[in-house]
């Protein structure tokens, strides 16, 4: 098979726990990148990727790279690639820009380049041009800048990798899924021990983290990617490689990872997400209030997500956080808790001193993981 330059996208904050998924996945030559991972293979692992890398945002695959330093070098080089190899004059496509030049004044203008140069050699070929589609393309199309260099890649995954499938109901600004799966991988949880989210919201992290345990894929769920638009789609080998898939299945038989959330639609939210996942024998929703809840074994592992105090408002996030805090003390010494927070100010009122604090934005929300192991004691 040929082999592929893959670039595959993460958030900032991620690209560790990328890099040693890539690595464990295939092998060989893997280089970390600014927001994602650069790794060689052909289209068996492109398929793999987009369905088991848990901190995955794009897959994206490079078909060509070249020079340019103008409009005329840029429309020249992106028609001499056969775009027919790649998809039909009746599927829609759409061009995104990347990176930066200073021999372009922006990434829309170069991108507007490349769409031109696509439907130029269509309509010379053809007598017609295929559509382009602000929403939802086919085949959607990355053009990344690098001064004089262009890379010019197929978006092998469409949607963002985040979209798993199986989110039928949400919250108000509800976790990504991405982002719960590497708070999990960060926080070495080991999928075996007793996992509390006491504010689950729609119940991302413990469904996440039943992925994680039973070795489901994480977009085993999911049904549409943007490589089964291309002309080459091979869909026996997607079979294959959905079949090969290995799961673990001597996990116990009673629920141990549990979802709390003082809010009805919430829980009701996080059950019918749960419904089809397949990990409903490991994964329990219940209502509760956090400063009511106390745990059912002497360790085990927290990790939630607050509210910032952003798009969802707090009345006093200072006694918010400082009553975390000493719920925390009181009843979960013997724990190791993680708190995703972006609340900077109300988070240095917990009364526990984090033994790590890892920058993980969240979009466009600059945000922290925080580790506390709680001790008996005066160790905070």
């Amino acid at each position: 098979m040929d082999k592929y330059k893959i670039v595959v996208k993460t958030f900032s904050g991620l690209e560790s726990v990328l890099f040693e998924e890539v690595v464990s996945l295939f092998g060989g030559k893997v280089e970390k990148l600014n927001r994602g991972v650069l790794f060689y293979g052909d289209i068996e692992a492109v398929y793999k990727a987009n369905l088991m890398l848990r901190t995955a945002v794009k897959v994206l695959v490079q078909i060509v790279e070249f020079k340019a330093m103008d409009k005329e070098m840029l429309y020249a080089e992106a028609k001499k690639i056969d775009w027919g190899k790649y998809f039909t004059v009746y599927q829609s496509f759409a061009i995104e820009g990347i990176g930066q030049s200073k021999y372009f004044n922006s990434r829309q203008f170069a991108s507007l380049v490349v769409k031109d140069a696509i439907a130029d050699q269509f309509r010379e070929k053809y007598s017609h041009r295929p559509n382009v589609a602000k929403q939802n393309p086919e085949i959607p199309i990355v053009v990344h800048l690098q001064d004089e260099k262009v890379s010019i890649y197929l978006n092998a995954s469409g949607d963002s990798l985040f979209k798993r499938g199986y989110r039928k109901s949400s919250v108000e600004a509800p976790l990504n899924e991405v982002l719960a799966a590497g708070i999990l991988k960060l926080s070495g949880w080991n999928g075996k021990q007793l996992l509390i989210d006491p504010m689950c919201g729609s119940g991302t992290i413990p469904i996440e983290a039943a992925y994680l345990a039973t070795g489901i894929p994480p977009n085993f769920q999911r049904n549409s990617f943007a490589f089964m638009n291309w002309r080459s789609f091979d869909s026996n080998l997607w079979v294959i490689v959905r079949d090969s898939v290995k799961q673990i299945t001597d996990l116990p038989r009673k629920s141990f990872i549990k979802g709390y959330d003082i809010k009805d639609y919430a829980i009701a939210n996080a059950k019918d997400n749960l419904l089809f996942t397949g990990v409903q024998r490991i994964v329990s929703f219940e209502k509760k209030d956090f400063f009511e809840l106390k745990p059912s074994a002497e360790n085990g592992t927290l990790i939630f997500n607050p509210p910032y105090n952003k798009r969802i408002k707090l009345d006093d996030s200072k006694q918010f956080y400082k009553s975390i805090g000493d719920h925390l003390k009181t009843h979960f010494t013997g724990f190791d808790v993680w708190i995703y927070s972006a609340d900077e100010s109300g988070i240095k009122f917990l009364g526990l001193h984090p033994d790590q604090k890892i920058a993980l934005d969240n979009a466009k929300i600059k945000a922290k993981l925080y580790h506390y192991p709680v001790y008996e004691g005066k160790l905070y």
